[in-house]
């Protein structure tokens, strides 16, 4: 991420902008009718998403971009059903699945609520960084 970040610095326009999109470290969670019902797991997307916040912190603590705006938002993936949104997660993703558990009580909540919808939701964070070009030393 950080060598991502030094190969934009040098490509973009003194008057150009990078967007930064990623997850942050909260883990996703699994929705039936708004209503939490458990998380999608994953071994290494906190270390992972955290080192993107950190990547970006050193680019601008380093000189390289300012942060023009930051806005954090909820991004949502439906599925028709618990089985279609776990092998969504589980193909889709780098890494993610949701246990065993988690579906039990998926299943249960739409039963006990015939058409609520079904969701992950993650928490992403967009920044729009501006480069910081350097006079002549």
């Amino acid at each position: 991420m950080v060598d991502a970040l030094r190969s934009a610095h040098r490509i973009v326009r003194p008057n150009g902008c990078v967007i930064d999109l990623h997850p942050t470290s909260d883990r996703p969670t699994v929705e039936v009718g708004g209503r939490v019902v458990g998380h999608v797991g994953s071994a290494d997307a906190p270390i992972r998403h955290a080192g993107a916040a950190i990547a970006n912190a050193n680019a601008v603590d380093g000189g390289l971009f300012s942060v023009e705006r930051r806005e954090r938002f909820c991004f949502h993936t439906y599925g028709e059903s618990d089985t279609e949104l776990a092998d969504h997660i589980r193909t889709t993703w780098k890494s993610g699945s949701i246990d065993a558990q988690t579906l039990r009580r998926t299943r249960t909540a739409l039963r006990s609520a015939p058409g609520a919808s079904l969701r992950v939701t993650e928490r992403v964070v967009a920044t729009r960084l501006r480069p910081v070009r350097q006079g002549p030393q």
